[in-house]
């Protein structure tokens, strides 16, 4: 073999053993591509829960259902699951296709955080998760 073949299969082992170990590291886009939308429906499910606490906690009578132009599941378009379970809470629902990364939350709680599948976050107009 002549040392141009040896320098060239060097270089494509290199460069295959680089994007192994950074999916290693990070993930696949695929699963880059889950994670962004859960972090989409964690996003949706706090400015529900935010509209929901400006819009009743005065009068602590939620509507029945979401209205119908407030966020949607990024993917099946379906409203996400809400409902109400007292004079001041209220249920939140999400599927979500990827557990949360192993970082914790900006304020410390992980009230946020979920697995894969659905998980329902039970909500309080009188104090506000993270």
């Amino acid at each position: 073999m002549r040392l141009h073949h040896v320098l060239a299969a060097a270089a494509c082992l290199l460069v295959i053993a680089g994007l192994v170990a950074g999916f290693t590291v990070t993930g696949s886009p695929s699963h880059a591509r889950d994670v962004a939308i859960d972090q989409k429906r964690v996003d949706d499910l706090k400015d529900i829960a935010s509209r929901l606490r400006t819009r009743y906690r005065d009068t602590g009578t939620f509507p029945a259902t979401l209205p119908s132009e407030w966020a949607h599941d990024p993917v099946t378009k379906q409203p996400y699951p809400y409902r109400r379970t007292g004079r001041s809470q209220f249920t939140l629902c999400a599927t979500f296709t990827a557990p949360s990364e192993n970082e914790p939350s900006i304020s410390g709680t992980g009230f946020w955080n979920h697995g894969s599948g659905q998980k329902c976050f039970n909500l309080d107009t009188s104090s506000e998760p993270a």
